[in-house]
């Protein structure tokens, strides 16, 4: 019975999933200019001005004489009348024509546009909201209000905003709601929105006016898209130069009416408790008339972390991890209760110092996270649901929380710790035990590789290792053994593990323990997806019903710049045996033949995993996203074979170049703003590493792990490494999150069928 539910819920959430990946709830992805459409009767394009609306899907005019045709139903004039309020001009005729007035809700975005106020050839102006009120301060509001003076019997937000009528008419399943414009004979502005319900006497439609209040100021919008961990916008501190850096270049690229902005106010604003809450920045900007005039910016986020337990622990495994020694706690069936419980519970010092990795998610504003404890009590056979699983994570043992969040209340999740490792590193070709004793190390100590005997620059592993021991121990023989992974988990990173034994004095002392990655070239495996920033269509061109794809010869020095990172000097240089086409695996991943030859003469046969800017993401709307940079991508990590010595966006320069009214950036490009990347690098608050592989660097470990793990401090997603030859960044070609999705939309049909059959 359990497993019949767990499946719906998988498939709903790899849906939403999917969904947000490319057409999110709160705002939705804008085209890649930034276009304002108004469509009119014949769906061709009107002239626009920008909407600076907050949660907006589009901003359309309808048309009133459509209206009272398209009602015209057989018997249907009930239905007639369900429109006639917009073709009402007179102030009191207008309120007389509903049953009921709610007090105006205040929203916080500006509802003085003169341009929503307008009437063109019959076709009325208004906004569509999106979301829902876990995602959308202002459908929280909204439902707030017709829960508590409408209808106290509804039960959840749905219910409540199910009576909201829509753009069109249709109350299920029909477009997103909509906020309505009047603007009055006398000249008095009105923005509303119409709730139908029925009289619980008569059962007749009953209307209910909901005036709704603006921002006396303008209104922009900085929604962000990804993992919101990498932009801080701390509740406790100014923004950042940087930050404040990439707002600004973004708000300039989305609002052509934004000449010059600034902040007046470098701390951020909140306004409303709970769901209801948005946070903002105080600006003024110049428009193109010279103008100067005061502003705000609201800032969020599409993450909604809490709604769904699961996701919140994709989140936050993905951004922490919790190492600790191997037999720190215990399972063993000889032990009595008691003493399973003592060793199974966390000391007020693990409990700190755990808590302590969530300060910097906690004082951030996007992710809604206020609040974390911790449970003493460790927990053993850990559920395995949208763990992240690229930690080298364990299910044995667990973490309980209870997260504290702004928009869902208290969560509970429980998360897997890892055993601690001497490293964690990547082989581009599969490992056998008789290799473990001539491997290498690269010099960024990421990858493993054959000692060839040709004067590598990278040092032997085992010397390395050897480096770390205490006086009087010893290294003995390694062993490589396949890691216990859980059933169905197809996200693993490291599918295996090296261990070498160290001794003193002839007894075993412990493990050294070495998470590995060596399935990075075979097909289902981990990739290493190396951005090839030229693929590119070879126009119409089609093979086997999927269009030609090419790369250039740019691209193929920087796939061998990275290959010569992974596998060392002994790289003597790689061939392209099909020329510049790139192929594809039957899961939708691209590739491209290579044959490395080495100096001492062999050569091996490798197919090497790209992505890259094929296409456009689709357009469901025309808010304006700021798409965050990713390390991941579905099965694997993107490698961007830039120089970081030189990077594109050094991460906080000291001195900014003009860090108030930055220039437009890429546009187009690769770079920030609406183009869908974002900085190339990290985005952090000044005086923090990005968060990803530990906890916020405000924590008491000085070396960014916990419970004492002595290893560098990760860098992640393109901060520099000593002696790495490129960072990494998002993939913004991967098909999966389509493919995802339809499958998810199928299988959630079928599911919902073959329930349907056994009930009847």
């Amino acid at each position: 019975m359990k497993r019949k539910k767990i499946i719906p819920l998988l498939l709903a959430l790899s849906l939403s999933s999917s969904v947000f990946s490319f057409g999110p709830t709160w705002g939705e992805p804008a085209n890649e200019s930034w276009n304002s459409v108004l469509t009119g009767e014949d769906g061709e394009e009107a002239e626009s001005s920008v909407t600076s609306g907050s949660n907006m899907v589009f901003t359309h005019y309808s048309t009133l004489e459509e209206r009272a045709s398209d009602s015209n139903l057989p018997g249907g004039e009930e239905f007639e009348d369900s429109f006639a309020f917009e073709k009402l001009n007179k102030k009191e005729e207008f309120y007389h024509y509903f049953d009921e007035k709610l007090d105006p809700i205040p929203v916080s975005i500006n509802l003085d546009n003169d341009k929503y106020y307008e009437v063109k050839d019959g076709r009325a102006y208004y906004l569509e909201l999106s979301g829902n009120a876990n995602s959308n301060p202002i459908l929280a509001k909204l439902a707030k209000a017709i829960r508590e003076e409408i209808d106290p019997s509804l039960d959840d937000d749905d219910k409540a905003l199910g009576g909201l009528l829509p753009s069109d008419g249709v109350m299920a399943g029909g477009s997103p709601f909509a906020i309505r414009f009047k603007k009055f004979e006398s000249g008095e502005k009105l923005a509303y929105l119409v709730w139908q319900g029925f009289d619980e006497v008569t059962g007749k439609p009953k209307k209910y006016l909901i005036p709704l209040k603006g921002t006396n100021s303008e209104t922009f919008n900085f929604i962000v898209s990804g993992n919101v961990n990498q932009f801080n916008l701390p509740k406790n501190k100014e923004i950042c130069d940087h930050n404040m850096g990439e707002i600004i270049r973004f708000l300039k690229e989305n609002y052509p009416e934004i000449k010059e902005i600034h902040f007046t106010d470098r701390n951020i604003r909140s306004e409303g408790e709970g769901r209801e809450r948005q946070y903002y920045y105080s600006v003024e900007y110049t428009d193109e008339s010279g103008n100067t005039k005061q502003a705000r910016v609201n800032v969020g986020s599409l993450q909604s972390l809490g709604e769904i337990p699961e996701e919140l622990v994709n989140f936050l495994s993905k951004n922490l991890s919790f190492p600790f020694d191997e037999g720190r706690f215990e399972n063993n069936p000889s032990f009595t209760e008691e003493e399973l419980a003592e060793k199974n519970t966390l000391t007020e010092a693990e409990i700190k110092e755990i808590k302590g990795k969530f300060s910097r998610i906690i004082n951030n504003a996007l992710t809604g996270v206020l609040s974390v404890e911790v449970d003493p009590e460790i927990a053993r056979n850990v559920d395995e649901r949208m763990v992240d699983f690229t930690h080298g994570e364990t299910l044995d043992y667990g973490i309980q929380f209870t997260v504290k969040t702004e928009k869902n209340g208290d969560v509970k999740v429980t998360l897997p710790i890892t055993y601690r490792t001497a490293l964690n590193v990547s082989s581009v070709f599969p490992l056998e035990n008789a290799n473990l004793e001539n491997l290498q190390l690269s010099q960024d100590k990421n990858y493993v590789y054959k000692n060839r005997g040709t004067g590598n620059s990278g040092q032997s592993l085992k010397d390395y290792l050897k480096s770390s021991l205490k006086e009087g121990e010893k290294l003995g023989a390694p062993v490589l053994q396949n890691k216990t992974l859980p059933l169905g988990a197809y996200l693993v990173k490291y599918n295996k593990e090296i261990l070498y034994p160290v001794y003193k004095d002839g007894e075993f002392v412990r493990n050294l323990r070495l998470n590995l990655n060596d399935a990075m070239s075979e097909e289902t495996g981990y990739h290493n997806y190396i951005f090839a920033k030229n693929m590119h269509y070879d126009g119409d061109k089609t093979e086997d019903g999927y269009p030609v794809i090419l790369i250039t010869a740019e691209d193929k020095k920087d796939i061998e710049k990275v290959l010569r990172t992974e596998l060392g000097e002994s790289l003597d240089s790689v061939t392209f045996p099909n020329g510049d086409k790139v192929s594809r695996t039957p899961y939708g991943s691209h590739f491209v033949e290579t044959t490395l030859h080495f100096t001492d003469g062999s050569s091996k046969e490798l197919p090497v995993y790209l992505t890259g800017n094929l296409d456009p993401l689709p357009s469901f709307g025309e808010q304006p996203l700021y798409k965050l940079d990713s390390a991941r991508i579905c099965g694997g990590e993107v490698i961007r074979p830039e120089d970081p010595k030189t990077p594109e966006n050094p991460v906080n320069p000291s001195n900014p170049v003009n860090p108030v009214n930055p220039g437009n950036g890429n546009g187009n490009g690769n770079g920030g703003g609406n183009s869908g990347g974002g900085s190339r690098t990290p985005i952090v608050e000044e005086s923090q590493t990005p968060a990803v592989l530990s906890a916020s660097r405000e924590a008491v470990s000085s070396n960014g792990e916990i419970l004492g793990e002595e290893r560098p401090t990760p860098t992640v997603l393109g901060v520099e490494r000593k002696g790495r030859g490129f960072v990494k960044t998002e993939d913004r070609s991967n098909p999966f999150s389509f493919t995802l999705f339809g499958i998810s939309v199928i299988g959630l049909a079928f599911w919902a069928l073959q329930e349907k059959k056994k009930r009847t």
